[in-house]
């Protein structure tokens, strides 16, 4: 993202939000993370730009889906 001419890397949370997760998820996997892998030391969001990069974007996966079917459940592609 560019702001005021200079480059602004995504948050972990942006990044899930972009692939079609709620807030609750993300604050999930952080918990999650923070838990079993981290187990309390100081982490960096790396591992959490790397979960958020492995889905599917779901919104646009339901787009296709909805253009690829009609009404009655038939493929027109």
């Amino acid at each position: 993202m560019i702001v005021n001419e200079r480059v602004r890397k995504m948050t972990p949370l942006e990044c899930f939000r972009l692939m079609g997760f709620t807030d609750e998820d993300f604050f999930k996997v952080q918990k999650a993370l923070n838990e079993t892998f981290y187990k309390g030391r100081d982490k960096a969001n790396s591992q959490l730009y790397k979960i958020a990069g492995n889905s599917i974007i779901v919104p646009m996966l339901e787009y296709l889906f909805c253009q690829m079917f009609d009404d009655q459940n038939e493929i027109w592609v």
